[in-house]
């Protein structure tokens, strides 16, 4: 009783948060559907970001395909539990953070990913998923349009 408690009063608080949620999701969709990539970075300016190989990774996982998941993006497990259980542990449960230790956590994982990312990237750059350079990026798209040049 107590959990359903705190849901409908985090909704009820949190009403414009969530609205301002949505709305993302439906233009991180559109992004995806008019670019044909769902990141956005690579999106814009067609260089991976720390995260590329994400989305596939969580499709993969649900496929029961871990060796897959890992290969598309090695911290894939990382995100998936410690980050949600930090949101859900602060905004339903109001738990208070223990000073600095979630802080470092923060932290550690963001070193973390920017180390991996900086391997895959000498590793695997340009030519090897999901670390491949885009071509069919926004900023392109613009200028195409406007100057009328075509790549």
């Amino acid at each position: 009783m107590q959990f359903g408690t705190n849901v409908k009063a985090f909704l009820a608080r949190n009403g414009r948060f969530i609205a301002i949620l949505a709305c993302g999701l439906l233009l991180w969709v559109a992004v995806g559907f008019f670019t044909g990539t769902m990141c956005w970075v690579q999106a814009t300016t067609g260089f991976p970001c720390p995260g590329c190989g994400s989305t596939r990774a969580v499709f993969l996982l649900a496929e029961g395909d871990l060796a897959g998941a890992l290969n598309w993006h090695p911290l894939i497990l990382l995100s998936l539990v410690v980050i949600p259980y930090l949101a859900i542990r602060h905004t339903i449960f109001k738990k208070k953070p223990v000073p600095n230790i979630e802080k470092y956590i923060f932290i550690g994982i963001g070193f973390l990913y920017m180390s991996v990312f900086a391997i895959r990237m000498i590793l695997f750059f340009p030519h090897t998923p999901p670390m491949e350079m885009y071509e069919h990026t926004v900023v392109r798209r613009l200028i195409a349009i406007i100057f009328g040049v075509s790549f």
